[in-house]
């Protein structure tokens, strides 16, 4: 029997690449909404996230505390 010729595999690197292409282009208004928020408006992005982050422990802590 003779063994199948093993190609090379690609570098991690060249395959992660791939794998980036194929995911950069979102498909929802969504979506392409958030990564333009992280990508191009970094502060904003960062003040949203703060202020859910404290919006969803207030709301916690108001319905703990009825």
């Amino acid at each position: 029997m003779k063994e199948p010729k093993i190609q090379p595999q690609k570098p991690i690197q060249a395959a992660i690449k791939d794998l980036q292409k194929s995911h950069s282009h979102p498909s929802s208004w969504r979506q392409r909404f958030f990564d333009t928020l992280k990508k191009k408006y970094h502060n904003f992005h960062i003040f949203y996230v703060f202020f859910n982050i404290i919006a969803i422990w207030s709301g916690a802590f108001t319905i703990l505390g009825s």
